[in-house]
């Protein structure tokens, strides 16, 4: 019983229950376990947003991992091409037919090879719509879904009611507005409350 108790058991038991208190404080402060597994998403820079002026595809579809499946070639304007090869990462909201004009493609380049790329429709206007903007910095919109884009300098409140900062606009809505992006001034140039 002596050996069971002695002074150095008691220090390593000591030592065990403070280290387990101590991280029990630094990281259990009431967070649940869907907290602690949250992933932010993952931040892409969009080098280029364009009206795609044709299209042509072999085989070309996105698998439900977000890879591609074949091949895509785009025709953009000034007679560029753009290349998206067998697994690329990428998602296609255009439909299984791209159309001319009906569609453009936002992407993140190294150098002329697409890193992930968006097909997405263009609106009235020719305005693509993106969801709400987590941060403004130096020019640059982030937005919730980890798309960094340029912005205007004055973003176009679409509400029915008017707030008095951009800062007031998000502690109000929180994420429950659209981002407008225009092709022809290529940048974020409004944003739109939703209706809910």
């Amino acid at each position: 019983m002596q050996q069971v108790l002695s002074l150095r058991f008691l220090a390593a038991l000591g030592a065990v229950v403070g280290l387990f208190l101590m991280l029990f404080v630094v990281f259990g402060r009431g967070e649940s376990a869907a907290d602690l597994t949250a992933v932010r998403p993952l931040v892409r820079e969009v080098h280029l947003l364009e009206e795609i002026e044709s299209a042509r595809a072999e085989a070309f579809g996105v698998r439900p991992d977000g890879r591609t499946r074949g091949q895509l070639l785009l025709g953009l304007r000034d007679d560029r091409e753009m290349r998206i090869v067998e697994g690329t990462f990428g998602e296609n909201n255009c439909g299984a037919r791209i159309v001319p004009g009906e569609c453009a493609v936002a992407a993140n380049l190294l150098g002329d090879a697409v890193v992930w790329f968006s097909l997405m429709r263009i609106e009235a206007g020719g305005t693509v719509i993106f969801p709400a903007i987590d941060q403004l910095d130096d020019g640059r919109a982030l937005l919730v879904n980890g798309l960094r884009l340029p912005y205007a300098r004055v973003l176009d409140r679409r509400c029915p009611v008017e707030f008095t900062s951009y800062r007031e606009f998000r502690q109000v809505l929180g994420d429950r507005f659209s981002s407008v992006y225009s092709l022809e001034d290529e940048r974020l140039v409004a944003v739109v409350c939703d209706s809910r």
